[in-house]
Formats: C-alpha cells, structure tokens, sequence
C-alpha cells in the first residue's frame, strides 16, 4: 500500500502535536517511501517543512547544549531524549530531501518528454529537416532523429540512427552535440555527414569546419576532426580510426556547386550534374527528357538541386543504392 500524508502532518509530528493515530501514518508513510508516490508537496511546502525541521534541531540544540557538555549528565533521561530527537528528526529530514529528489527522478522519463520530436524518414529520398536554431538536417531513408521542440540550456542535443548530413548553425556558447552510433559528436557551427548504423562501423566525415568525436565513458578517446577527414569506430574496438582527405570518400553530393542552365535539356542537366557531384542520375520515365530549364543554382547540394527541380518541374526522386532515380509523382 501506498501512504500519502499532508506536509501540515509533517511539521505537527515534529512539533510533538500527533495523535498516536497520526504518528502511525507518519510511520506507514516513512515505510512506503519505496514504492512510487504519485502525489507529493508542492516546492513551497517542500521548502517549508525543510526549514521548519532544520530550525526545530537547532532550537533542539541550544536547549540541550548544557546537558552535553555535562559529564555526569551523559546518561540522563534528558540525554538520551534529546539524542533520540535528533537521530529521528535528522533522518526525517534526510527522508524528506531524498524523497522529494528521487520522486523528481522518476516522474519525469525522458521517453515522455513532449517536447522531443522525433522524426524518421519511411520515404526513398533524402528528407529536410530544420531544427528550431535554424540547423539543417537531411535524413536518408531508414534513418531516425530525436530532438527538442526548441533548444534550451547550454547544449543544442539531437540524438540519431541512420544516416544524416548536418548543416549546424554557428553558435560558440552553445554547442551543438549529437548522440549516435556510439560516439559523442560536438561541432560549434559545421557541416558533416554521419553514419550510425546497427552491427555496421560508426562513421563521421566533415566537410567543412571542426568537429570533435568521442566514445562516451572513455578517457582520451576524443579526436578533432577537419575538412576531409573521417573518424570510424568499429563495433568490435573501442577506439576510434581517423582517416586523412586520400583515404577518406566524403559523399559528394553534399559539395556545395554553383551551376547555371540556360534553356538546358534534362540529359544534358543531368550530365552535368553527374559531372560536378560525381554521381549517377537517371529517368524511370522517357517524358521527363523532354523537359528543357532555366535555372541558376548558387552554392547548392545535389539534394538542394533536386528539392528545387522537384518543385519547378513537378518531379520527385527516389535513392537505389548509389544512384537517384527521377520520376513523375504518383496522383490519386
């Protein structure tokens, strides 16, 4: 069973004033501390009864200081009252402090938080996301991210599965910091594509600025990754493999082009784009070369590219393993 008793009981037990019905629900109550309390003071009152029963001891105290110091009054029945007072008052209080921290403790799992959003991308193409500091993340398909309705305290945290491109918005008093894979990822303000995939090796390569990649709990595991460079924590290792700009393959589509068409036809749009992003494009449908652009794509990624073609030429696309495949949408 479970005990819930008022703080008003509270200070009039320490006050003495109980009856010997409401010293037994003090007791019962002390005994049921244990199991989950749904119901507890407010923070007011919280404080009150700590402050109360804090000032109760030390008046306790000063009264008894005397009969302390005395030798031949050690084993008085004053004494011994007044020790017996204090043990119980003490762990009173100690109960109520622990109390009231453990219950903060477990009535607010993070699991519940209704502020955390949670996106996961079921679709084939690469989905945007833009998070309440203007960051920019892009999920591939499989691939799941956990994060704040809006960004508070010191740290910008996003948890994630799969595979994401951030675009971080600078921001030196509060570090950006992702949780994924097995490894801590901090930037600053950067962009970097990471892999965090299930029984497969943890993957983080930057594309521009600084990142710093750690192992959670492990000491002098962190390593500061620039511009080409890539950090693999293996499933079977606990240490983390930096691989310099010649051995590391940075996904080219996230190079930023600056590409002009001008009354351009789709297979030439599409040579070139395979061209500049060292990638392969192609049609599921014979229509769609038929289609002719103007456009002027300034310091963009493929994935910008295609989320504008998408929009000016009515076209979506689809991913198959390295490839992007464009299509017609499908009507109802």
């Amino acid at each position: 069973m479970i005990y819930q008793i008022p703080p008003e009981l509270l200070e009039k037990y320490l006050k003495g004033s109980c009856t010997p019905e409401e010293i037994q629900m003090v007791h019962a109550w002390y005994e049921s501390l244990d199991e989950k309390n749904d119901v507890i003071p407010s923070g007011d009152e919280q404080s009150m009864i700590k402050s109360r029963l804090l000032k109760r001891i030390k008046n306790n105290i000063e009264a008894k200081k005397t009969i302390s110091s005395n030798p031949n009054n050690f084993g008085s029945k004053s004494y011994k009252h007044m020790f017996r007072f204090l043990t119980a008052a003490a762990a009173i209080f100690l109960l109520i402090s622990g109390f009231f921290f453990i219950y903060s403790r477990e009535s607010k799992p993070e699991n519940i938080d209704p502020e955390i959003i949670i996106v996961s991308n079921l679709t084939s193409l690469i989905q945007k996301r833009i998070l309440s500091d203007n960051t920019i993340v892009w999920l591939y398909p499989n691939s799941t991210i956990k994060y704040p309705k809006k960004f508070t305290g010191p740290l910008r945290v996003v948890k994630m599965d799969g595979e994401v491109f951030y675009d971080v918005k600078p921001d030196r008093k509060h570090p950006f910091v992702i949780y994924g894979g097995g490894v801590v990822t901090r930037v600053l303000g950067t962009s970097f594509f990471m892999k965090a995939i299930k029984d497969r090796p943890t993957e983080v390569c930057v594309l521009t600025g600084k990142v710093s990649v750690s192992i959670p709990d492990l000491e002098k595991t962190e390593v500061l990754l620039l511009p080409k460079q890539q950090a693999i924590l293996s499933k079977t290792e606990s240490h983390l493999v930096i691989r310099n700009e010649k051995q590391v393959s940075v996904p080219g589509i996230w190079e930023k082009k600056s590409i002009t068409f001008e009354n351009t036809s789709m297979p030439d749009i599409l040579k070139v784009l395979n061209t500049e992003f060292k990638i392969n494009i192609r049609t599921s449908d014979a229509t769609i070369l038929a289609y002719t652009l103007n456009a002027d794509f300034t310091d963009q990624s493929l994935p910008e590219i295609l989320e504008m073609l998408g929009k000016s030429l009515n076209l979506t696309y689809e991913i198959d393993g390295d490839s992007f495949i464009l299509k017609q949408p499908i009507t109802n």
